[in-house]
């Protein structure tokens, strides 16, 4: 009976999230100029009221951190990047509560990349890491802020560089010491490319490769924070998805969820959900392509059942859109087509959901050509 009654509750509460995210209205928080930044290829963090985020170009060309108001009144500039302090940051920010943390993929001593670090209202910037090619080149993953031993680590990863060329999985402090390499992509059956960051469940960082595998279409893999017991528990084939992008595996606290780019019946990529050990393996939903969208280059957000995800391409209008399913893979539908308006086009980035409300970002297009942050 107790079980029942948890059920019913958690259905309750996917049909309130539903309805509350379904009929909410779209709006464009802030339209990028290009000198207050251009090209947001972020998943937006939502903390206190703000909106944080990156853009890849804008003012000097070389990204720009931001900061938007969750209900549109303001929007702010907190750091501009000048290749020396890195160049390009493409997958958002992370937050230990007082700081923000991010990469970039270029700039720093090498043009290799960085690791930085600066406070919510944008001062104290730094750079904690400056990348030079054998601990690693590219950073393309989202950070993760994990706890090993009662110190708090940033651990992410490099699309290259390495012992063997094929990328990296680092950590650091979160005040930039003690920098390892706490493994190098072998490529191969072992993966190679990660352009996403991870995730801890359970005592395990589980992440994803965009290549190497057995068919050389990318994986998933699990591996111990102190770098010991990698295990690739999934090799992708094609027909069940290929080439896993930018998003960071989501969790339910069981089930990890992630999506392909490429990959499933029309080749236009899928969502896919995967147990801890990689002995269970099901594609969610396999994206047709037209308007019911295609590629998928983000993470998803898992929450009450439900998963919300963008599509970077196809739909209504040709420019992507905000798609949603159960976490059982039903009921996929689109909410929201890009392309009618002033609301921008073609989202990199993922979802943040916050009070109900989703937030992301457009790469392109809006008022300036720019691109936009918006909520849903």
């Amino acid at each position: 009976m107790m079980h029942n009654v948890r059920w019913l509750a958690a259905l309750t509460l996917a049909i309130c999230l539903v309805s509350a995210t379904a009929h909410a209205q779209f709006s464009v928080l802030h339209g990028f100029t290009g000198l207050d930044g251009s090209a947001p290829y972020c998943t937006p963090l939502v903390k206190g009221g703000f909106a944080y985020g990156t853009t890849v170009g804008g003012n000097l060309a070389l990204g720009v951190v931001w900061r938007a108001a969750t209900d549109g009144s303001s929007y702010n500039v907190l750091h501009v990047f000048d290749g020396l302090d890195g160049s390009q940051s493409y997958t958002g920010l992370i937050t230990n509560g007082t700081s923000l943390f991010g990469v970039t993929v270029l700039g720093g001593s090498a043009n290799s990349g960085v690791v930085f670090k600066l406070a919510l209202d944008g001062t104290k910037f730094s750079v904690l890491h400056h990348f030079t090619g054998p601990d690693g080149d590219i950073p393309l993953g989202k950070l993760a802020l994990v706890s090993v031993g009662g110190v708090q680590y940033l651990y992410g990863t490099t699309e290259k560089g390495g012992a063997s060329g094929n990328g990296t999985l680092f950590r650091l402090t979160t005040g930039g010491k003690n920098f390892s390499v706490v493994h190098d992509f072998a490529g191969g059956v072992g993966g190679s490319a990660p352009h996403s960051g991870v995730i801890l469940l359970n005592g395990k960082l589980f992440g994803t490769t965009a290549r190497g595998g057995s068919s050389n279409l990318g994986t998933v893999y699990k591996i111990k924070p102190d770098g010991t017991a990698f295990v690739v528990t999934h090799h992708f084939l094609g027909a069940d998805g290929e080439d896993p992008e930018l998003g960071t595996l989501k969790t339910d606290g069981t089930q990890l969820y992630g999506t392909t780019y490429f990959g499933g019946a029309s080749n236009s990529g899928v969502v896919f959900k995967i147990n801890q050990s990689g002995t269970s393996y099901t594609v969610l939903h396999s994206f047709a392509g037209g308007a019911a969208g295609a590629h998928p280059n983000n993470e998803v957000v898992v929450a009450g059942g439900l998963i919300y995800g963008t599509l970077l391409t196809d739909c209504a209008f040709a420019s992507g859109g905000i798609y949603r399913l159960t976490t059982a893979g039903t009921g996929y539908s689109i909410l929201y087509d890009f392309g009618s308006g002033l609301d921008g086009g073609f989202p990199v980035g993922g979802l943040a959901l916050d009070g109900g409300v989703l937030f992301g970002t457009v790469r392109s297009a809006g008022a300036h050509g720019h691109g936009t942050v918006f909520r849903l």
